[in-house]
C-alpha cells in the first residue's frame, strides 16, 4: 500500500468531513525512496504504450496503458484539477467536440512490486496519434491571468466538465460523507493506480473521472496532442515520475 496515498485518503476525509470543499495551500509532493532510477521516454505519447514496457536497465521499471471508461463532455469544456476542487479551478482555454471520450491511465510499478501508480492520464479526443504538443493553458480566473498548471492537494487528480465539476462540489456542500463513497470506489481500484468514474448528480449527463496523481500532491501540467492541422487529438496531465525528454515549454 502507498503510505502517501492512504495518508492522503485520510486528511482529505477529514477536511471535507469538517469544512466542506474549500483548497487549502497547496502541498509539495513527498518523494517516496527508490531503489531503481525512474525510467525515461522521448515523449508523452511513449507513456501509453500498446504493451507494457519495461524500462532500461537500471531503471527497470514496467509501464502500461488501461482504459478505465468514458468520460462525458456536454459542452466542449473541460477541467484538469484536483479531484475534489475541480469546482474552484477554471476551464482549459482550447475545447473539444461535445462528446464520450475515453480515459486511459499510464500505470507504473517498480519491480517486485504488484502496486502500481499513476504515471499519467490521457483523454482520447480523436483516434489518430498526435504529430506534435502543446502546453494547455487555462481561461483567466479571478482576475488573474490563466495558468499552465494547476494545483492537487487532495492526492488525486480528474478529468471533469463545468457541469459535473459544480455538481461534485454542491453534493459535497450537501453530504460531506459522499466523500466516503468516492474513496471506496477509488479503493476498490488501488492496485491500478486509484481511480474512479462518478456521476454526482444522476440526472446530470456528465461525469468525473478521478484519478491518483503519481506519488501525491504537488502542481501538475498537463499536454493538447495535435494533429497536423492543429486540432486536437488527446489530453495528456503526467505527473513526474517518468522523465520525458520531449516536453512542449511551459
Amino acid at each position: 500500500m502507498n503510505p502517501i496515498r492512504t495518508a492522503g485518503r485520510l486528511w482529505l476525509a477529514l477536511a471535507l468531513a469538517a469544512c466542506g470543499p474549500a483548497r487549502p495551500a497547496p502541498t509539495p509532493a513527498a518523494p517516496l525512496p527508490t531503489m531503481v532510477p525512474l525510467p525515461q521516454v522521448e515523449t508523452l505519447a511513449d507513456l501509453f504504450p500498446a504493451a507494457p514496457r519495461l524500462g532500461a536497465p537500471p531503471a527497470a521499471w514496467t509501464w502500461r496503458a488501461l482504459d478505465v471508461g468514458q468520460l462525458e463532455v456536454p459542452t466542449g469544456e473541460l477541467l484538469v484539477s484536483d479531484l475534489f476542487f475541480a469546482g474552484l479551478d477554471a476551464p482549459l482555454a482550447r475545447q473539444v467536440p461535445a462528446g464520450r471520450y475515453t480515459v486511459t491511465l499510464s500505470l507504473l510499478s517498480q519491480p517486485g512490486s504488484g502496486f502500481e501508480d499513476v504515471a499519467a492520464a490521457r483523454l482520447q479526443i480523436r483516434p489518430q496519434p498526435p504529430v506534435a504538443w502543446e502546453t494547455a493553458r487555462f481561461l483567466p480566473a479571478n482576475g488573474e491571468p490563466g495558468a499552465d498548471g494547476y494545483a492537487v492537494d487532495s492526492g488525486m487528480a480528474a478529468f471533469s466538465t463545468p457541469p459535473s465539476a459544480a455538481a461534485l462540489t454542491q453534493r459535497l456542500d450537501r453530504d460531506p460523507t459522499y466523500v466516503d463513497a468516492i474513496i471506496e470506489q477509488s479503493a476498490a481500484n488501488e492496485l491500478e493506480g486509484s481511480w474512479a468514474l462518478i456521476r454526482p448528480d444522476p440526472a446530470l449527463a456528465a461525469n468525473v473521472a478521478g484519478f491518483g496523481s503519481g506519488w501525491g500532491d504537488g502542481v501538475y501540467a498537463a499536454y493538447w496532442g495535435l494533429d497536423a492541422g492543429g486540432a486536437p487529438v488527446c489530453l495528456v496531465t503526467e505527473f513526474q515520475l517518468i522523465s520525458v525528454a520531449q516536453l512542449p515549454p511551459p
